[in-house]
């Protein structure tokens, strides 16, 4: 933007130079409708000039103030780290139970915090739990694991758990489902190029180191 100043007012400059050396020289004033033109334009060039050199200072100003606000509000982004209630959110169905509990068991003792619904007895008791785990699986983990399995495609609520973590996905644009696959049950939502780890050949000790260096800055 600088530069598109700089370039204007040099051309505006330029122009008026111009016209006053033709002037000047007496080159173009074969009639006096010629001279009174030359003479109009030098005149609105030389009002042209003036409102320009008045605004540029100006409109440099507020450039350099927006660009330090935006340099600013990128430090700020930079430096803000979101506090998640839970930094793993579990989400399974009750047939594969034993492989979330292990899961939340491990991540707990190494000090995790994971929304696993047997350490949440106490929260959830009275609770919608349409709209509460609505909130915990779109906003309040900072990633969500899925076991995904024939029965985890039938069930209703884990249906409900998928589809509030995949509007998360969504709106931020980055990794934060993290598929487990039991079985080859296809689910939909699931991307077939997405990246999983399969239950059949990787331990639930070896997801829960993986999960730990997910959340490593």
């Amino acid at each position: 933007m600088r530069e598109s100043f700089e370039d204007i007012e040099i051309s505006l400059a330029h122009n008026l130079a111009h016209l006053k050396r033709e002037r000047a020289e007496e080159r173009i004033f074969s009639t006096r409708e010629n001279k009174e033109a030359v003479e109009s334009r030098e005149i609105i060039l030389r009002r042209v000039l003036k409102d320009f050199n008045r605004f540029v200072p100006r409109a440099r100003e507020e450039i350099r103030i927006s660009e330090e606000r935006m340099k600013e509000t990128e430090k700020m982004k930079r430096g803000t780290r979101v506090e998640y209630k839970y930094q793993v959110a579990l989400s399974f169905a009750g047939e594969d139970r034993e492989h979330a509990e292990k899961l939340a068991k491990l991540l707990k003792d190494r000090h995790i915090s994971v929304f696993y619904d047997s350490y949440e007895q106490a929260e959830l008791w009275g609770k919608d739990l349409y709209q509460h785990l609505q909130s915990v699986y779109r906003d309040e983990a900072q990633f969500c694991v899925v076991f995904l399995s024939q029965a985890y495609a039938k069930k209703l609520w884990t249906r409900h758990e998928l589809k509030q973590a995949q509007a998360r996905a969504f709106r931020e644009h980055q990794e934060y489902i993290l598929p487990v696959r039991i079985d080859d049950t296809e689910i939909p939502g699931i991307s077939e190029t997405i990246a999983y780890i399969d239950l059949r050949s990787t331990s639930v000790e070896e997801i829960a180191n993986l999960v730990i260096q997910k959340l490593s800055p």
